[in-house]
């Protein structure tokens, strides 16, 4: 694929991180948990992408977060000192995020955070979008920030 189009979609893709990480803390602040817990992992993925994109232009249908860091090798993207905060959000996304989530009920996503051992009493839905709402916001602040044209 031609540089030029793989630079719209690394743009493209930084563009949406940034809208998706706006609408999770808009989405949770109105009680939508599952939604926020969903647009809050994509916002992640999408900015994963932005940075693989710009180093390999073949796109994986993956929802891999983990892969997608690496593949986008956005460890080297981190500013210093930041990396051990970066390391934990994403830590915090990956366990708490499926794609499949956009097919969840609420009910459905407190069973998916109780089999994963994230939460088993009170309000651990909201608690559970609150963390991965936050830790989003860490991983997309830091890609932008570091974000070169």
């Amino acid at each position: 694929m031609p540089r030029k189009v793989m630079d719209d979609y690394a743009g493209t893709s930084r563009e949406a991180a940034q809208e998706h990480k706006t609408l999770a803390v808009e989405l949770h602040a109105a009680g939508r948990y599952v939604m926020a817990q969903y647009v809050a992992g994509l916002a992640v993925e999408c900015i994963l992408r932005a940075y693989q994109y710009r180093l390999n232009p073949v796109f994986s249908g993956r929802h891999d977060l983990q892969a997608l860091y690496r593949d986008a090798q956005f460890a080297s993207v981190v500013s210093p000192g930041e990396e051990q905060k970066v390391t934990a959000a994403l830590t915090e996304v990956a366990r708490r995020w499926s794609n499949s989530h956009r097919y969840r009920s609420e009910r459905a996503l407190r069973l998916f955070l109780r089999r994963a051992n994230l939460g088993q009493t009170g309000k651990f839905v909201r608690e559970s979008s609150r963390r991965i709402v936050d830790a989003a916001i860490v991983i997309v602040d830091q890609g932008v920030l570091r974000w070169t044209v």
